[in-house]
């Protein structure tokens, strides 16, 4: 099964995990325009007999792959598949973040020390 995924890249699951994934999202409230989403781009596909699986034009078009290099990455269960450039833009993106939150770990570990000092009675 291939489907559009968040950040124009493009998901690839099998029968099972799509069946797995669709369940999960039937039981969040909130999940309705996800599941319009990602069933609405939905495309059953076969593995061809050297292993190569056919990516529908709209597809295509919407990850920006035609006649690019791709990323192919396993997550988990599923494969994604990225317009080479994107991915490096994600993976930088998912980069900083992590830098920004353990700098914000460390910032307000250091102010939980400094307030633990004073308020027991130790400078």
């Amino acid at each position: 099964m291939l489907t559009k995924g968040l950040y124009a890249n493009i998901l690839v699951m099998s029968p099972e995990v799509w069946e797995q994934f669709d369940r999960k999202m039937e039981e969040e409230d909130s999940s309705t325009s996800l599941q319009q989403f990602f069933m609405g781009n939905l495309f059953p596909t076969e593995i061809d007999k050297v292993g190569r699986i056919l990516i529908p034009p709209v597809l295509r078009c919407y990850a920006e792959i035609e006649n690019r290099e791709v990323n192919v990455c396993g997550v988990g269960d599923w494969i994604e598949i990225w317009e080479k450039h994107r991915k490096e833009a994600r993976d930088n993106e998912v980069r900083q973040a992590a830098e920004s939150q353990k700098t914000m770990e460390s910032v307000m570990a250091k102010m939980k020390a400094d307030r633990r000092g004073p308020l027991d009675g130790k400078s």
